[in-house]
């Protein structure tokens, strides 16, 4: 027996699959929902600082994003992960979902929060005797390389 599939699904996996033949799929404005996976993301310009495994924020138009700064509010939230640098300038930010390998050492079930290097960290970050940091949860390891993304776009201030 022949499953059919609807019209408007196959239109949808259509535009959602990336062609094979290009590094970053339909250009520098593409959005990705994978709905069997939950995984999203998106294209964008990035200086050329920003490593695959950075955490970013929305820093300008045109889809540009920059690292973090835990201490400084105006580069926060982070909204999602650099999972590929397609040239020095140009980035794929994953905004949820699973990411796996660019982590090592994780902790099952714990909660990773920004870390000062714009990186996961385990638990909440102190800050230094008379600063102050701000709180970001990104989400869960999975496995011992496995984050489940999810950024908290709640930000907290703590001080010591």
């Amino acid at each position: 027996m022949a499953i059919r599939v609807p019209k408007f699904l196959t239109d949808l996996y259509k535009i959602a699959r990336p062609d094979p033949g290009k590094l970053l799929g339909w250009g520098n404005n593409a959005d990705v929902v994978n709905i069997q996976t939950g995984v999203a993301f998106f294209t964008g310009a990035c200086p050329s600082d920003v490593q695959v495994g950075d955490f970013v924020y929305v820093a300008g138009a045109g889809r540009s994003v920059s690292k973090v700064d835990v201490f400084d509010f105006a580069k926060l939230p982070a909204i999602g992960c650099v999972t590929l640098k397609a040239a020095p300038t140009a980035c794929v930010v994953q905004t949820a979902g699973l990411v796996s390998g660019l982590f090592s050492g994780l902790h099952i079930g714990a909660t990773y929060y920004l870390g000062a290097d714009g990186r996961p960290y385990l638990g909440p970050p102190t800050p230094t005797s008379g600063a102050s940091l701000f709180l970001q949860a990104v989400g869960v390891a999975l496995d011992d390389s496995t984050l489940i993304l999810s950024p908290s776009l709640t930000v907290v201030r703590i001080r010591n």
